[in-house]
C-alpha cells in the first residue's frame, strides 16, 4: 500500500523544499546577481553619459545591446548553477521560471515599446520603460523572497518598486528623462550587488 503523509510530515517536507531552495539560492545566484547588478548599472551610466555627448540623443540606446551577450553569459551561469546545486527543487524551477517570465515580459516590452515608437513617431513612449521594467523586477523579486522565505530579496522588491515611483517623480518633477538611468544604476546596485556580496560574505564565514 502507499503510504500518506500527515499534516506534520507534509509541513515538514515544505520546509526542507524551502530551505533547501534557499541555500541553493544564497550559494549559486551571488554571482548572477552581482553579474546582473554591475552590467546593467554600467549600461545605465553609459547610456546617461552619451545621453549628452552624442549629437543624436536617441543613439545612446544602442548601449544596451550590450544585454544579448551578457544574457548568454547569465544563461550560461545559470546552466553551471543548476549543476553546482546538490538538490534540485520544485521551488528552484518555480524561481528560474519567474525570471524567465521577467525575461519574456521584458523583451515583450521592448518589441511593443519599439513598435508603437514607429507608429505614432513620438519618443516619449520610451519614458515608460525603465519604471515597467522596475515594476517588474520587483515583482520577480518579491516572487523569489516569498518562495525561499529570504528577507533581503524582499528590500530588493521595494528598492526596485520605489525605484520606479522616483523615474516617474524624476519626469513630472524635473521634466527629464535621462535622470531614470540613473535611478535604474543605483536600484541595481541596492537591489541586486548588495545583496549578493552579503550571500557571499555569508558563504566565507560558514566555509
Amino acid at each position: 500500500m502507499e503510504s500518506k503523509f500527515n499534516e506534520q510530515e507534509s509541513l515538514q517536507l515544505i520546509n526542507q523544499m524551502i530551505n533547501q531552495a534557499k541555500s541553493n539560492l544564497q550559494t549559486t545566484s551571488s554571482s548572477s546577481l552581482i553579474f546582473w547588478g554591475y552590467t546593467v548599472s554600467l549600461a545605465a551610466i553609459l547610456n546617461f553619459i552619451l545621453m549628452h555627448v552624442l549629437n543624436h540623443s536617441y543613439d545612446s540606446f544602442h548601449v544596451w545591446w550590450l544585454m544579448v551577450p551578457a544574457t548568454i553569459i547569465s544563461l550560461i551561469m545559470e546552466k553551471n548553477r543548476k549543476k553546482k546545486a546538490l538538490v534540485t527543487t520544485h521551488l528552484d524551477n518555480i524561481i528560474a521560471s519567474v525570471w524567465l517570465g521577467f525575461l519574456i515580459s521584458v523583451i515583450t516590452l521592448l518589441l511593443t515599446s519599439c513598435g508603437l515608437v514607429f507608429t505614432v513617431k513620438s519618443w516619449n513612449i520610451v519614458l515608460v520603460i525603465t519604471p515597467i521594467i522596475l515594476t517588474l523586477m520587483g515583482l520577480a523579486q518579491f516572487a523569489t523572497a516569498a518562495a525561499c522565505k529570504y528577507k533581503p530579496f524582499y528590500y530588493s522588491a521595494y528598492i526596485f518598486w520605489g525605484g520606479a515611483i522616483f523615474c516617474m517623480l524624476s519626469f513630472l518633477i524635473l521634466n527629464r528623462g535621462d535622470v531614470q538611468f540613473i535611478i535604474l544604476a543605483v536600484c541595481m546596485i541596492l537591489g541586486f550587488c548588495i545583496p549578493g556580496h552579503i550571500i557571499n560574505r555569508k558563504i566565507k564565514k560558514n566555509v
